[in-house]
């Protein structure tokens, strides 16, 4: 069971996290660099779930929001 932060259009994981706190801190620091927030995405995964019964990944100002990042941090999405 691990936290995802994906780049989504080049479909590669940034980084994997054991916990959802650890991976929103992820998203904080890309954030507050040059990454918007429909450059990213958040996926949980466990494996001894069906795929059916995970959450839906975050992107864009969900995952924003769940991150609790400042408007300052936020780069507009277009």
């Amino acid at each position: 069971m691990n936290w995802e932060v994906w780049a989504i259009a080049s479909g590669n994981l940034i980084a994997a996290t054991e916990s959802e706190a650890e991976a929103l801190g992820v998203v904080r620091d890309l954030l507050a660099t040059d990454w918007r927030p429909d450059e990213l995405s958040l996926i949980f995964d466990d494996q001894s779930r069906p795929v059916e019964d995970l959450p839906p990944a975050l992107s864009g100002d969900p995952l924003v929001r769940r991150a609790g990042a400042s408007r300052a941090m936020r780069r507009a999405t277009a």
